[in-house]
Formats: C-alpha cells, structure tokens, sequence
C-alpha cells in the first residue's frame, strides 16, 4: 500500500470519527437543554417563597455554568490532519 492510499484512509477515518464526536457532543446539549427545562418548570412550580426562588436562581446558574465549560471542552478540537504520518 503506497503513502498516498494510506493517507487517504486515515483522513476518512479521522472523518468518521469527527462526525461520531460531533452527534455526541449534540446529544450532551440536547440532553443538559432538556433536563435545564424540566428543573426549571418544576422549580418554578414548587417554589412558593424567596429562599425556594434564590435557590432556583443558584441552580440555573449552575446549569448555566456546565453549559458553557462543555461548550468549551468541545470546542478545543485538535487540528486536521494531527498526528498523521507519524507512525
């Protein structure tokens, strides 16, 4: 097998791998997004007084403050192309 072929094959394989990355970090947002929503409506329901209110505030900002750093992590992606011809 000549270099060209095998770097052909390894940049599919690092596509492949990109797209599997890319629907799991989607499903983690969609996953914080959805269970933000259900603890906001239900705080909201249950909350009757200022410290139920303070601590629904605490908590948003909580989820407010995962959402970000996630976004963060998944943000820091390695360069194209990184590590190839290595071996």
């Amino acid at each position: 097998m000549d270099d060209q072929t095998r770097i052909t094959i390894l940049f599919k394989e690092y596509d492949t791998l990109r797209s599997e990355i890319s629907v799991r970090i989607t499903s983690a947002f969609n996953l914080w997004n959805i269970a933000a929503a259900v603890i906001v409506i239900w705080a909201t329901l249950q909350a009757k007084s200022l410290g139920s209110w303070l601590i629904l505030i605490v908590a948003a900002g909580i989820l407010v403050a995962v959402w970000v750093l996630m976004g963060i992590h998944f943000t820091q992606v390695p360069p194209i192309g990184c590590g190839l011809g290595t071996s």
